[in-house]
């Protein structure tokens, strides 16, 4: 919800949308509060899971780390403009706690879980697939461009003329540049696997999430068959738990 009100508010932050230079190098206080904010948690959760990765699954602690590994970066500054933006991924996170409690109540098929497996659906889709992915390949297009137009220059100073085909928000900064000020290829390969992971895993858990929402209601609407005058109906706990078997839910992203 911090990061929402900064995206709202923050009006040092919006005027960084309209410049691709601003929106990787720039930075503004409440995007590095937000962003401080989200390093530390993302720093508990891989001290959380990386120690017991045979509870949590692999796939959680390697959203940890790519998520942290994202957000320490962006203090270069690096990005800092998206951090808000990545954070909005966890609005559906409520939803998919709600549902392992309400597992843990013994309400497992109840309305109440049909209705909030119902939202977490609807709220993954649009904050993780659609709204997170187009947001992750913005961030990567405007990295890649910058990079391409930051390697066309040869470090020193240059004379106008050399960048008169660059845009003018470029001239200002490059025409004194030294080189060290670039973004390292390194950086560019890190924020695209850390990136890549964190995608693959929205996509990965929202088919594990409609799959346990199918098995849990379509248990409960099974009749129970009777052979041998012994009735058998299908057991509560034979059903997986969501997204994550033993977490309340993905901390993602």
């Amino acid at each position: 919800m911090l990061s929402l009100l900064v995206i709202l508010t923050d009006k040092e932050r919006r005027s960084m949308n309209m410049n691709r230079l601003e929106r990787v190098y720039g930075y503004t206080r409440a995007s590095g509060m937000t962003q401080a904010l989200a390093t530390g948690y993302f720093l508990w959760d891989l001290c959380r899971t990386a120690p017991n990765i045979e509870v949590f699954g692999v796939e959680t602690v390697a959203h940890a780390a790519s998520a942290l590994t994202i957000y320490l970066l962006g203090f270069r500054p690096f990005i800092n403009f998206y951090s808000c933006n990545f954070l909005l991924w966890q609005l559906s996170t409520p939803f998919v706690n709600i549902h392992w409690f309400l597992d843990k109540l013994d309400m497992t098929g109840s309305r109440a879980q049909l209705i909030n497996g119902i939202l977490l659906v609807i709220i993954f889709f649009c904050c993780r697939l659609i709204y997170g992915t187009s947001q992750a390949a913005a961030a990567l297009y405007d990295v890649w461009a910058i990079k391409r137009e930051e390697m066309t220059y040869v470090p020193g100073p240059r004379s106008p003329v050399g960048l008169a085909g660059f845009p003018g928000c470029h001239k200002s900064k490059l025409q004194f540049d030294t080189g060290s000020s670039r973004i390292p290829f390194w950086l560019c390969l890190t924020h695209l696997t850390c990136g890549a992971t964190l995608t693959f895993l929205n996509f990965y858990w929202f088919f594990k999430i409609i799959l346990s929402l199918r098995k849990r209601f379509d248990s409960k609407n099974e009749k129970p068959e009777v052979a041998s005058g012994v009735t058998k109906t299908s057991d509560k706990a034979s059903t997986t738990d969501m997204a994550q078997p033993k977490k309340p839910g993905p901390n993602a992203d």
